[in-house]
């Protein structure tokens, strides 16, 4: 008596299944003319239908899915052209209000680097060290003589060494305040240039310069900032 009764809603529920099968196999149900889908808007679809519940659910998701979807993803391209116009337009308007301010710390950057780096690449030069006495004039003199410019030049190097220990000493002195104050400087640039655009200098501890960005927001045109 029981299967009498729900024998019915089995029929419906097969013949429904049948229904969507051949919809299915048509592409169409009544739902308009069948559109061109893109692999991207099927993709979409199949995301959103797996979702579901149900192997005839899924399908019915999906197919509804197709109706609609490329015009979502046009709206969605167009939103998202207009966003990247929007910050297009900004990126362009904040280059043109700080590239005469930013043109001025990247030219105060270079000569400090420079003066840097060249400070970095110098060397302590010594005076000439004392020459000893010609050998051959040397065996022409007496043994008192001899041994007289033997002593005088030992003297003479022994000045010429606390000389030089002094002068070497007072160089290093100097050298090292001239290239701390130079870092100090270059530090200095580098802390105001990157508060004012980041984009311009690399995130090494002692950073250089993006040349691309440099020319990029020295430029500021609308090209530039696609």
């Amino acid at each position: 008596m029981l299967g009498f009764c729900f024998k019915p809603a089995a029929t419906r529920q097969a013949k429904t299944a049948l229904v969507l099968l051949i919809c299915g196999l048509l592409g169409s149900c009544g739902w308009g003319a069948a559109q061109r889908v893109s692999d991207q808007g099927k993709a979409r679809c199949e995301s959103r239908a797996e979702r579901e519940g149900g192997v005839i659910k899924r399908w019915y998701t999906y197919n509804r899915c197709l109706d609609t979807i490329e015009q979502r993803l046009a709206q969605e391209r167009a939103v998202a052209a207009r966003r990247q116009a929007a910050a297009q337009a900004q990126r362009l308007a904040f280059c043109r209000r700080t590239r005469p301010q930013a043109s001025q710390l990247v030219a105060e950057f270079r000569r400090e680097q420079a003066d840097r780096d060249r400070l970095r690449a110098e060397v302590y030069r010594p005076t000439a060290k004392p020459q000893p006495p010609d050998p051959a004039a040397l065996s022409k003199l007496p043994i008192y003589d001899q041994e007289l410019d033997q002593e005088r030049y030992a003297q003479a190097v022994q000045a010429w060494q606390t000389k030089e220990a002094a002068r070497s000493g007072a160089w290093a002195a100097e050298h090292g305040r001239l290239l701390a104050g130079s870092e100090a400087r270059l530090a200095a640039i580098a802390r105001e240039l990157r508060a004012l655009n980041p984009a311009l200098l690399t995130a090494d501890a002692s950073p250089r310069l993006e040349e691309q960005a440099v020319v990029r927001f020295a430029d500021c045109s609308p090209e530039a900032f696609r």
